[in-house]
């Protein structure tokens, strides 16, 4: 059948046993759906090998269906719905066409293992399905539903509407574009653009983004009322609400972007431990507000710790650009600190970048707290603020980012021994700096703590602290 087959498999075993019922055997020519209609609880449906051009409805029947032979029978369209638990099919296949789909339904719980879907679409309306080890060929689209993925793959979007989507270790060709809705993402790759819109589901509840360990190809946007983005590899990103963004590399591969973007007054973010570079142009083209590693906007405030911000702005000498190659660029204070951060090779080589204040590692009004980063280069502050008791100077660093021995950015970083470093030693400027990164984030697998409200900050001796763990993952 070439690529006009929809191949999927359901290994299904119902999790009651079956009263005794009939055994029928259908063969090619005759009806899948009519033995279905004309059935009764407890019994089993065999279809011989061959092709069946039909659509078929399971409908909260008690019955099994049984496919025979190598290639296995083969349907068109398959809708399941109206089911309590639902494992009950196993080995068969369809011929499909695009526009064909495998629906399920009104399911409270679905699990499948080893579905292959070469063509057709997945539908989740009103139900709960754990697939494991499965292919879907085209889009999978989740309605008010639950979906659990593991190790499988899909070959175009995801869809996620008043939804909770899981995936671990499994990948989209596509985007992930969810609406109302929770994601949370381990040990994933999406080739394309994840999209977490709206910060309160349906029922108006606070939405969460959680995405560990996964690779996004193109532009992460989390809206969320709360995100935790940890230990990743992204393009670039655009973030809203309450943000953890830590241990990740941000890679704009030589484009003009703006490495992480926050906006909006309710925006609050801890961005701390990333490699942001590579966000820069070097074709003629005017540019406005690009090649910029981290844009603080529209009233929102940040906590920048211990990040590595270089390689950022325009390498053309043509084009008039305005605000470009700039590191940090705060539009309005609300409260953020720039600390214990490392600045280099930030460039616009436009022939207006002087006019427009490129090649700026700081941008920002002079109420922001600017201490203790190493800004190494010229131009490096413009708007007001101060840097203070800062280095400008090489870091002597290995090519990991790690520091050598007689680095400068050694011990240099906040002195407050709230930001120490995991041996306890004053914090070093880079990337590695502080106790709340993990050096094998990326790759550890063991429990990754990652958040931590801890309330007071500071505690006298004699004095109560209360811990609350705001997420965590277990492997």
């Amino acid at each position: 059948m070439k690529n006009s087959i929809l191949t999927y498999l359901i290994i299904l075993i119902f999790g009651t046993t079956l009263a005794h019922g009939a055994t029928v055997v259908i063969n090619p020519g005759q009806s899948i759906q009519s033995a279905i209609d004309a059935s009764s609880a407890g019994d089993i449906i065999y279809v011989n090998e061959g092709i069946y051009p039909e659509s078929i409805t399971l409908d909260n029947k008690d019955i099994r269906i049984i496919g025979q032979g190598l290639t296995r029978p083969r349907i068109f369209n398959l809708t399941i719905k109206n089911y309590a638990n639902f494992d009950r099919i196993t080995h068969l296949s369809a011929t499909e066409t695009t526009s064909q789909t495998l629906t399920i339904e009104n399911v409270q719980e679905a699990n499948l293992n080893g579905i292959k879907i070469s063509l057709g679409n997945l539908i989740l309306k009103n139900s709960k399905l754990s697939a494991q080890n499965s292919q879907f060929g085209r889009d999978v689209i989740a309605n008010q539903s639950t979906l659990s993925l593991r190790t499988s793959s899909i070959a175009r979007n995801l869809d996620a509407n008043q939804s909770e989507i899981y995936l671990k270790d499994s990948n989209v060709t596509n985007s992930v574009n969810a609406w109302e809705s929770t994601l949370r993402m381990f040990g994933s790759k999406v080739t394309q653009h994840v999209r977490v819109y709206d910060s309160q589901n349906q029922l108006g509840s606070p939405t969460n983004c959680l995405v560990l360990q996964s690779t996004i190809g193109e532009k992460l946007t989390t809206k969320a009322a709360k995100s935790f983005i940890c230990y990743n590899t992204i393009r670039y990103g655009y973030f809203e609400g309450k943000v953890d963004i830590t241990g990740n590399t941000f890679d704009g591969r030589g484009k003009a972007l703006v490495g992480i973007d926050l906006n909006a007054s309710h925006t609050n973010a801890v961005i701390r431990n990333n490699l942001i570079t590579l966000m820069r142009e070097n074709v003629n083209a005017d540019l406005t507000e690009k090649g910029i590693g981290i844009r603080i906007d529209g009233g929102s405030k940040a906590q920048i710790t211990n990040n590595i911000i270089t390689n950022c702005g325009d390498g053309s000498d043509h084009g008039t650009n305005s605000n470009c190659g700039i590191g940090v660029w705060v539009k309005q204070d609300a409260g953020t600190t720039i600390m214990g951060n490392f600045f280099k090779d930030i460039y616009d080589r436009s022939y207006s970048s002087r006019r427009t204040g490129g090649n700026i590692m700081v941008q920002a009004p002079s109420s922001v707290n600017l201490t203790y980063n190493n800004l190494w280069g010229s131009n490096q502050v413009a708007g007001g603020v101060i840097n203070l008791g800062g280095i400008n100077s090489d870091p002597k660093m290995n090519p990991d980012y790690t520091l050598q021995s007689g680095s400068p950015n050694l011990d240099a970083g906040p002195p407050d021994a709230r930001f120490n470093d995991r041996d306890g030693s004053r914090n070093d400027i880079g990337m590695f700096g502080g106790h709340n990164f993990i050096p094998s984030g990326k790759t550890s697998n063991k429990p990754i703590v990652l958040g931590l409200d801890l309330t007071p900050v500071f505690v006298p001796i004699g004095g109560i602290t209360t811990i609350e763990s705001t997420g965590a993952t277990v492997k």
